[in-house]
This record gives structure tokens, C-alpha cells and sequence, in this order.
């Protein structure tokens, strides 16, 4: 199954052209820990850290 990620700077060049899968997940993963953040912040977890 194809995976299309929409990518602000215009990399659509040939149609279908990807980043490397590396910093497609990395993207991924920056944009799970802002919400993951809001999560692990002291108001939620009463200053475990």
C-alpha cells in the first residue's frame, strides 16, 4: 500500500517521489510528541519529574 505524505515543500516533482523512509518517520514521530508532550507535562503527571 502506497503511502502518500503530503510534503510542504514541493517534492512532487515526478508525481510519486518520496523522502527516504527515515525522515518520513521522523516527521511522524515529531508530530506524536508534541501531542505526547501536552500529555508528560507537570499539570497532568503532578511534578513526577
Amino acid at each position: 500500500m502506497p503511502v502518500f505524505v503530503p510534503t510542504p515543500i514541493g517534492e512532487s516533482t515526478m508525481g510519486i517521489q518520496h523522502k527516504p523512509k527515515s525522515v518520513r518517520n521522523a516527521s511522524k514521530k515529531r508530530r506524536k510528541d508534541r501531542k505526547h508532550k501536552l500529555r508528560s507535562t507537570k499539570k497532568y503527571k503532578g511534578g513526577v519529574r
